[in-house]
C-alpha cells in the first residue's frame, strides 16, 4: 500500500523570507508525492491506491474533508499524544510527516519520522499557543479544526500523563532498552535520559490540573431560566456538564456549548449558557451563590467544579455604567435659576425660591456662587453634584 508525504523541495531549495512567511507558503504550495514512485505507477492496484491516498491528503489540505473522514483519529491521537510524551515534536513539522494509506479502511495513518526526540517539551502539539510551533500553525491548525479528532487527542493526552503509564512503559522495556542502550549511544548527541520523559509528562499533567478552570457570572434569571457567562481559562475547549449545590440539585445546561480554549497572551472571551430552574425552589442571589458549575476538557472524564460569580461580569454591564450618576455629563443649562460665565468660568445661582425636582450636575473648573437669598427646595430624591468648589 502507498505510503505518502508533501514534497519538500520548496522548503529547502527557495530563498528564506524576512517575514517568516517561508515555512507557511513553502506548505500551501506543495504537492503530494509517493515513495517508490516508479514501482507505485507501474502497478495498477498500487496506482489506484495512491490517487485515493492523494485526493485525502489533498482535500485535507485544502479543509474540503475534516480531519477524521481523512486519517485513522485513534491512530493519530496516539501518535501526536506519545509524541508530546517523547519530546519528538519535530517530526509534526509539515515536511518531516509520512503518511500510510489503509486499504481497508480507506483512511491514511501516521509514520513517525525524523522526530528528534528526547528533548524537553515547551507545549504540547495543539494549535498555535505562542511558542514551538509559529511557522508550522497553517498545517497543524487544520487537524484541530475537528472536534471528533480533538476528543480523542485530549483523551490520549489524559491517559499517557497519568504517572503509572510511563513507569510501566519504562519497566516494560527495561531489559531490551539496557541491552540496546550503548547502540543508540553512536547515533545520539544527547544522553538518554528518563528525567527528560518524566519532565514532559508532568508537563502534560499540569494542562489538566489548573489552578482554576473557567469563569462563571451570575447574568440573572430570565424566563426561569439561570443565565451565566462562561469564560475557558485555559488552552484546550472545555464544555459544561451541569450546574449543581452538591446534593440534590444537578441541573444541565439547555443546550450543548463548547467553550473554546485561550490562546497564549489572548483575553478570556465569555459566552452565555443557560439552566432551567426548578420552580419548586424560590431563587435568590444567595441560594445561586452556592451552586457549582461542573466543567469537562473536550474527550476527557475527569470532572471540575467551580464556584460562580453572584454578580454579572463587566462587559454585560455597560448599560449600567451609562446610567451611572457619577459619570453622566454637567446639565446646568437644564435649569434657568443657574446662570453661567464661560469667559470667567464663573457659575451663579440667581437668588430667589427655586424647587430642584431631579439631579444637578456642576462641571469641574468652575467657581460656584450662591447669593444669601438662596433658597432651593430639593424633592423627588433629588441632588447637586459638583465638581467645582462651591
Amino acid at each position: 500500500a502507498p505510503i505518502i508525504a508533501f514534497a519538500e523541495n520548496a522548503h529547502w531549495e527557495s530563498g528564506f523570507t524576512p517575514d517568516n512567511t517561508h515555512e507557511t507558503n513553502t506548505f500551501i504550495t506543495s504537492s503530494i508525492r509517493p515513495f517508490s514512485k516508479n514501482q507505485m505507477l507501474s502497478n495498477p492496484a498500487l496506482k489506484e491506491q495512491f490517487i485515493k491516498a492523494h485526493s485525502l491528503l489533498e482535500k485535507f489540505k485544502n479543509r474540503k474533508l475534516k480531519t477524521s473522514e481523512v486519517f485513522d483519529i485513534d491512530k493519530l491521537a496516539k501518535f501526536l499524544a506519545i509524541s508530546n510524551l517523547m519530546g519528538g515534536q519535530h517530526s509534526h513539522q509539515w515536511y518531516n510527516q509520512r503518511f500510510y494509506y489503509n486499504p481497508i479502511i480507506s483512511k491514511l495513518e501516521p509514520i513517525g519520522y525524523d522526530a528528534r526526540a528526547g528533548e524537553k517539551i515547551e507545549s504540547i502539539v495543539y494549535k498555535y499557543n505562542g511558542s514551538y510551533f509559529l511557522l508550522t500553525e497553517a498545517y497543524l491548525d487544520i487537524f484541530f479544526e475537528d472536534q471528533e479528532f480533538n476528543k480523542r487527542y485530549f483523551a490520549e493526552l489524559y491517559r499517557i500523563s497519568e504517572p503509572s503509564y510511563l513507569k510501566n512503559f519504562l519497566h516494560g522495556i527495561e531489559d531490551e532498552l539496557n541491552k540496546n542502550i550503548s547502540f543508540l549511544y553512536t547515533h545520539l548527541v544527547n544522553k538518554f535520559s528518563p528525567d527528560v520523559l518524566y519532565y514532559n509528562q508532568r508537563y502534560i499533567r499540569s494542562i489538566f490540573e489548573p489552578y482554576k478552570l473557567a469563569h462563571a457570572y451570575n447574568e440573572g434569571i430570565k424566563n426561569n431560566s439561570l443565565i451565566l457567562s462562561v469564560g475557558n481559562l485555559e488552552l484546550l475547549p472545555i464544555r459544561v456538564v451541569s450546574v449543581t449545590d452538591g446534593k440534590s440539585i444537578n441541573i444541565k445546561p439547555n443546550s450543548e456549548k463548547t467553550f473554546k480554549g485561550r490562546n497564549h497572551k489572548e483575553f478570556v472571551k465569555y459566552d452565555t449558557i443557560s439552566f432551567k430552574l426548578p420552580k419548586s425552589i424560590e431563587w435568590t442571589e444567595k441560594n445561586i451563590g452556592g451552586l457549582k458549575v461542573k466543567y469537562q476538557i473536550l474527550g476527557v472524564d475527569k470532572i471540575y467544579e467551580e464556584s460562580i460569580f453572584t454578580w454579572p461580569r463587566e462587559e454585560q454591564v455597560i448599560g449600567l455604567t451609562n446610567q451611572d450618576f457619577i459619570r453622566k455629563p454637567s446639565n446646568i443649562n437644564e435649569f434657568k435659576f443657574i446662570h453661567v460665565n464661560n469667559k470667567d468660568k464663573i457659575i451663579t445661582f440667581k437668588p430667589g425660591k427655586w424647587s430642584l425636582n431631579k439631579p444637578l450636575i456642576l462641571p469641574k473648573g468652575y467657581k460656584v456662587m450662591a447669593p444669601a437669598n438662596l433658597k432651593l427646595d430639593l424633592v423627588n430624591s433629588s441632588l447637586i453634584l459638583s465638581h467645582s468648589p462651591i
